[in-house]
């Protein structure tokens, strides 16, 4: 997320980055470092989260894992494991099911929920892919 609506979204709940830093005893900069991808603190990251009501790895994608609770909807190495048995990878496999590649790892990386749209309809196709190479070797 852009730290602009990561801000704009404290706001709206009644924070600001100070606020926010006095209620964890951290320097505003603190804050605004994690807002902006500057440094990384769990402890900033999760009450931000918390306050905005997003979990951190939507906020910060690729910077934290998905928080308990919030499992991807694919096994990646299962994945990525049946895509290596039939001799391609994710980006090949996308090219071939007509989906874009960015969509399609944000689902095997858990940022995105995959509950509806083009996101459940990849996972659900990855689910089958690898459903298909479980059977093959039992």
């Amino acid at each position: 997320m852009h730290p602009e609506d990561i801000k704009a979204a404290l706001r709206k709940q009644g924070y600001s980055q100070a606020k926010v830093a006095r209620g964890l005893g951290v320097a505003i900069t603190s804050v605004h470092n994690v807002i902006h991808g500057a440094c990384k603190s769990e402890r900033i990251a999760k009450l931000i989260a918390d306050i905005v009501g997003v979990d951190r790895a939507i906020l910060w994608p690729g910077r934290y894992a998905p928080a308990d609770g919030m499992e991807a909807a694919v096994n990646r190495n299962a994945v990525l494991h049946a895509l290596h048995q039939r001799g391609t990878n994710l980006k090949e496999w996308c090219a071939k099911e007509g989906y874009g590649y960015r969509n399609a790892s944000n689902v095997l990386r858990g940022i995105s929920r995959a509950n509806f749209g083009q996101g459940k309809e990849i996972a659900d196709k990855l689910n089958a892919l690898v459903a298909s190479c479980t059977k093959k070797s039992n």
